[in-house]
């Protein structure tokens, strides 16, 4: 018997009342059972949800702390490659991908998203493949972070 069942015990009901006070204690449990679960999701899910909580408040940080977000891994090897190249147009998207083992077109990808935040700027030399140098912003991004030697 459930609750409601057993709080009428002693009472005398008609045959309907009594399956309508089963069928309650019955949808009682079933609720009970569900809130168990969704309790159970509920912390699955912030469990899950934390970490990138975390990550979040360490970009959110990291930008109040330097003015712009961190970029990522390959665009900071492509900076630090450019700071260690003379200027002088020889460090090309086919160089850069040879030196960083990288598959040229990721590294022009990288290079366009540099160029259009100011990080890196192109060097358009006729009849030669485009070069690149380090801008401004790149070298302020790199010493901010302690990555520039």
């Amino acid at each position: 018997m459930g609750k409601l069942a057993d709080m009428f015990r002693g009472v005398t009901l008609a045959q309907d009342q009594k399956r309508q006070i089963l069928a309650l204690d019955q949808e009682y449990e079933n609720m009970k059972a569900q809130i168990q679960k969704l309790e159970a999701e509920n912390l699955k899910l912030q469990a899950e949800i934390n970490p990138t909580k975390r990550e979040l408040e360490r970009v959110t940080q990291e930008k109040a702390r330097h003015g712009v977000s961190p970029l990522d891994e390959i665009s900071e090897k492509i900076l630090i490659a450019l700071s260690e190249l003379p200027p002088n147009g020889d460090a090309t998207a086919n160089n850069l991908a040879s030196h960083l083992g990288l598959n040229v077109q990721v590294i022009q990808f990288h290079l366009d998203e540099l160029d259009s935040t100011k990080h890196a700027n192109a060097i358009y030399i006729m009849n030669r493949e485009t070069g690149w140098t380090i801008d401004h912003e790149g070298r302020k991004y790199l010493i901010q972070r302690g990555l520039l030697k």
